[in-house]
């Protein structure tokens, strides 16, 4: 049986935040952006506790920006693939 093992690649096996990355690349002011979504996820969960919200969806609410700038999943893999920093035996 072929084991699989699915991260968000941002801790603890990776050394960055490969989402806050990848809308630093590819989309402009990205990083600000990032902050500004990562920010609305913590008011959804932690102030509003929007029912059926689960914080940590950063990467869901930024995924249709990133496909709207042209990103596609093979660029998106094709830079992880580049830069994406893991733990060595993590």
């Amino acid at each position: 049986m072929k084991r699989v093992y699915i991260t968000d690649c941002e801790g603890p096996l990776t050394k960055n935040d490969n989402a806050f990355e990848i809308s630093t690349h590819f989309m402009p002011h990205g990083d600000r952006f990032f902050t500004l979504i990562s920010r609305y996820d913590d008011i959804l969960a932690d102030i509003l506790r929007r029912p059926g919200y689960k914080p940590g969806d950063t990467l869901k609410l930024i995924l249709p920006f990133l496909k709207a700038h042209g990103v596609t999943d093979e660029m998106m893999k094709e830079f992880s693939r580049e830069t994406l920093l893991l733990i060595p035996k993590a």
